[in-house]
């Protein structure tokens, strides 16, 4: 690095023009059943109706609710940490949390599911 420069390019994105992320089946590592397998008898997670994926980067750092749990809009259901900062990880509709396929100490990527609502 030092005195080298790189040439950069940089294109503005908004949110409704963001990407998906490429999808792989959360549940294989957990069950572990070959990846491959899992993705031909069982839906993958991120096709799940009500799934609020990871709008950033982190570490899971706590857990605010259980599978079976009512939640109201804007309930924070997890805490999720990035860069050395909490955000609060909320409900984007009312329901019942169905599934939490993450764990407290967890590191998640962008678009990895944290929890699904139905």
């Amino acid at each position: 690095m030092g005195d080298k420069t790189f040439p950069v390019e940089v294109e503005e994105m908004h949110m409704e023009q963001r990407p998906e992320p490429a999808t792989r089946p959360v549940v294989a590592e957990a069950k572990g059943v070959p990846a491959e397998q899992v993705a031909r008898t069982e839906p993958r997670i991120e096709t799940v109706a009500g799934a609020v994926r990871a709008p950033l980067p982190g570490k899971v750092l706590s857990i605010k609710c259980r599978p079976g749990d009512s939640v109201s809009a804007g309930d924070t259901v997890l805490i999720l940490e990035s860069m050395k900062m909490e955000n609060s990880i909320t409900a984007p509709r009312s329901g019942r949390v169905k599934e939490i396929p993450v764990t407290e100490g967890a590191t998640v990527a962008l678009g990895d599911v944290l929890f699904i609502i139905e």
